[in-house]
């Protein structure tokens, strides 16, 4: 259901949705959620996951025509509190510096600027 709520708000192709199932499937201590509309629909999504004491969240989205309501947020401060039950004492996100929204959300949540980073792959 995470899946295809991701696929539906993010509008992934079948590559994609295997590729960040094959991702997800790799955590030991993860959760996912995601808010449903009285539709069906999905309104957001993320997955958490806790590693040596620190929660990543990732894969945090909100469908176009719902942004701006505080799904994300309800979605984030979920996630934190399960997060803390299973051993998290700290929090790391990675988000693209062209995401303002994101960045906006983080910042308010108490996440600081620490570093840039880059993506790098092989040319072909």
């Amino acid at each position: 259901e995470w899946l295809e709520a991701q696929r539906q708000m993010q509008g992934y192709d079948d590559a994609t949705v295997q590729k960040l199932k094959a991702i997800v499937e790799r955590f030991d201590a993860r959760a996912t959620g995601t808010i449903v509309n009285a539709d069906g629909t999905p309104s957001a999504a993320a997955y958490m996951v806790v590693v040596d004491g620190i929660v990543f969240p990732g894969n945090v989205v909100t469908d176009a025509g719902q942004r701006g309501k505080g799904h994300a947020r309800r979605m984030m401060q979920t996630g934190f509190a399960w997060a803390k039950r299973n051993g998290a004492r700290q929090a790391a996100v990675q988000v693209a510096a062209d995401n303002p929204p994101a960045m906006s959300l983080y910042s308010s949540l108490g996440y600081v600027h620490q570093y840039d980073y880059h993506y790098r792959r092989l040319g072909s």
